[in-house]
């Protein structure tokens, strides 16, 4: 069962991450060009201690995070120029809002905010139209979708990782449907629409990952719970290969970079353990 087990899971780890390189190999995009972010936000007032914004991105194979700061200056206006490679999913931090923005290389970006209505943000410009509806989502998902991880534990104690996968099945279809929804409300182009969807997909696995990760330190703590010693069986895996390594555009969403990140870690953990268990 262990050898059975670690043929799989490497099968489809090499997969994934062959998906990842071929998906750069295959953008058109890649170079190493400037994007260029612009800002203003309006009304802006002055305080002794001057307003700091922070850009936070990812080294995309090493996924190192990296954090370019802007001080916005006292009419107002922020910019910031980030050499880039690749398109990438980003996160601009100022006070204490955060907005997604999505980088284009030789692109140019600007952002107006809004004191008054600190949640809303205007982008024109390259990558303006994915920049806001990403930003919609995932205001979207903080509203309406509970936390994922609340209620585990529970889940772990009382679902083989087969019954658990199930449930993730159904709120991912679900989730789907909701986008589906929303792209006809939103009038949202086939590709912002799709790389909602490449979001979902990617966070769903990561989940999986996680539960997998942790039921098997929980089990060593709860020796008794039969549920938790059940081994993780081969077939769990097989949702990586429902994962979009392949597509182009998901390769610029941070999830897809925390997906790659929870496989290698969860990989590593497991061939430890593995060993551990392995008499010399």
């Amino acid at each position: 069962m262990e050898k059975n087990m670690k043929q799989v899971f490497l099968l489809v780890c090499s997969c994934a991450l062959l998906g990842c390189t071929s998906s750069v190999k295959n953008n058109t995009e890649i170079n190493s060009d400037d994007f260029l972010l612009t800002g203003h936000i309006e009304g802006y007032k002055p305080a002794a201690e001057p307003l700091i914004g922070k850009i936070y991105y990812e080294e995309l194979f090493t996924g190192k995070p990296l954090v370019k700061v802007t001080e916005v200056a006292s009419g107002g206006y922020f910019q910031a120029s980030i050499p880039l490679g690749h398109s990438q999913e980003m996160n601009l931090n100022v006070g204490s809002r955060y907005y997604t923005l999505y980088a284009l290389p030789k692109g140019k970006l600007h952002l107006t905010l809004n004191p008054d209505y600190p949640d809303s943000c205007e982008y024109k410009g390259d990558g303006a139209d994915i920049s806001k509806e990403l930003n919609f989502y995932y205001g979207f998902r903080r509203t309406h979708y509970s936390n994922d991880f609340s209620g585990m534990q529970s889940d772990m104690e009382r679902l083989s990782p087969n019954d658990f996968k199930v449930k993730r099945e159904k709120v991912l279809a679900e989730r789907l449907r909701t986008i589906d929804s929303l792209q006809t409300a939103r009038n949202l182009s086939q590709d912002i629409a799709d790389l909602i969807r490449y979001h979902e997909q990617l966070y769903n696995g990561h989940i999986l990952l996680s539960f997998a990760d942790f039921r098997r330190h929980l089990g060593r703590a709860k020796p008794d719970n039969q549920i938790l010693q059940q081994p993780t069986p081969p077939d769990y895996y097989t949702f990586l290969q429902d994962m979009p390594f392949e597509k182009k555009d998901a390769v610029s969403l941070s999830q897809y970079r925390d997906m790659i990140g929870s496989i290698r870690l969860h990989h590593r953990s497991w061939t430890q353990e593995t060993r551990l268990k392995t008499p010399l």
